[in-house]
């Protein structure tokens, strides 16, 4: 059947809209990762105790080793959001307050005994709170969506694989990771970036701001659309500095703490006390990181083609494949990260499908195994219940070892991913019309 020539009356993109919107609002109330109680432990700090720096803050007040805040841009926007749930809930402050005091004092268990011991009545009404930023930044999405189809940019189904992209649905509202906020950024520089590249840049960077895998995006993207070496490098510190004006207050009174919270990742894997296979796979990995991602975006800054949005796209694309496949410790809700750009470059309803499904299956068969993010992340509902649930992967060891099942998903995740950079590359060379050019004015 050929999808491309099934058209879809105007009825049924409204009740799709409707029905995933309904979805979220199912998913929002009633489950959490831990990482969705730290997310929302410390905005109100801002404005109730006039906590600017909480960078250095997390890093002296909290008695975790290694931990540090998210970037300073997540808590001031976070804290704005705080600020306004207070005439819809008397309660929201008072039980971040109680999770914050266990977290710093060093408490260590998991959502449930966070919970048991934090009794709040109104809980469901106020986790609902606390993702509601997620949904006003993935409306934000949608709309961006909707431009990209005016451009005839992408297909118009794309929409409706957005609404029901189950990373999604699992990362923000079932976990709570707050990716759908730089991700709204990512496309709004995307759509911007062609006509206004400085202010394109400058939206990217406001998503790296939030989180630090976009960082990846800002040297390609300066490279191709810089014309000399002095405009890509005015592009290129464009793009870092929402992420440099943000962390200021830090920067002053402690620019190593600055520096820990956006390559904090990088430094405690670089701590972990390895040897052996474990140590050398890891800088392998990196070394391969590095040389794969300076090379390609080296080779693509000094490429002409006619369409530069379409090989600024297509090189993010490879730069963010590339990290999900080569960086030695990922979570499941970054496979989100990919996601705008693979259905920017490959554009099309059936192909974007595809890939998300095999995506998404094979990375959860060795990335989500844990209780904590199958069954317990409904903990809310029923903490001693939804704790004791088996994983499916106990569950499927019983009838087969599950390291067969992990071990190919794994290599199914790698291959696609090498297959989905190579037919970039391919495309890029052998499909555009490409020459090199020489640094210097054109």
């Amino acid at each position: 059947m050929n999808l491309k020539h099934i058209r879809l009356p105007g009825n049924f993109y409204i009740l799709a809209v409707i029905f995933a919107f309904v979805l979220r609002f199912i998913f929002m109330p009633f489950s959490a990762h831990s990482d969705f109680y730290v997310i929302n432990m410390f905005p109100s700090l801002l404005w109730r105790e006039n906590v600017v720096d909480i960078l250095s803050y997390s890093r002296q007040e909290v008695n975790r080793p290694g931990f540090s805040y998210y970037p300073p841009l997540t808590y001031f926007t976070l804290s704005v959001f705080q600020f306004l749930y207070q005439p819809f809930s008397n309660t929201f402050i008072p039980w971040v307050d109680q999770l914050r005091s266990l977290y710093v004092g060093g408490f260590r268990g998991t959502e449930a005994d966070y919970i048991k011991l934090v009794d709040n009545p109104f809980i469901f009404r106020d986790i609902f709170l606390g993702k509601t930023p997620y949904l006003i930044f993935d409306i934000g999405c949608v709309l961006a969506l909707v431009a990209f189809i005016r451009r005839r940019y992408i297909d118009k189904k794309i929409v409706l694989l957005w609404l029901f992209n189950p990373v999604l649905l699992y990362g923000a509202y079932i976990f709570g990771q707050f990716d759908i906020i730089p991700a709204f950024f990512i496309l709004l520089g995307f759509l911007l970036i062609d006509k206004n590249p400085s202010l394109g840049l400058f939206t990217v960077g406001i998503a790296g701001a939030f989180k630090n895998y976009s960082f990846v995006f800002i040297i390609p993207l300066a490279g191709i659309y810089g014309r000399s070496l002095k405009d890509k490098a005015k592009l290129a510190l464009i793009g870092f500095v929402p992420s440099f004006i943000f962390a200021t207050p830090t920067i002053i009174n402690s620019p190593s703490d600055a520096v820990f919270a956006f390559f904090n990742g990088i430094i405690l894997q670089s701590k972990r006390p390895l040897e052996g296979w474990p140590l050398y796979s890891q800088l392998l990995r990196y070394t391969a990181l590095a040389f794969s991602y300076f090379s390609i975006t080296l080779l693509f800054s000094l490429t002409t083609i006619k369409n530069k949005w379409r090989l600024s796209v297509g090189v993010c694309c490879i730069a963010i494949l590339l990290v999900l496949t080569l960086v030695p410790r990922t979570s499941f809700h970054y496979l989100f990260w990919a996601f705008p750009l693979i259905i920017l470059w490959f554009r099309g309803f059936k192909v974007c499908t595809s890939i998300l499904l095999i995506q998404t299956i094979s990375f959860a068969s060795y990335k989500i195994l844990a209780p904590q993010l199958q069954a317990g992340l409904f903990v809310p509902i029923n903490p001693d219940y939804f704790h004791s649930l088996p994983t499916f992967n106990y569950l499927l060891g019983q009838i087969i070892p599950y390291r067969i099942i992990s071990t190919a998903g794994f290599l199914i995740f790698l291959s696609l991913n090498l297959y989905l950079i190579a037919r970039i590359i391919y495309e890029i060379t052998f499909k555009s019309e490409v020459s090199l050019r020489k640094l210097g004015r054109r």
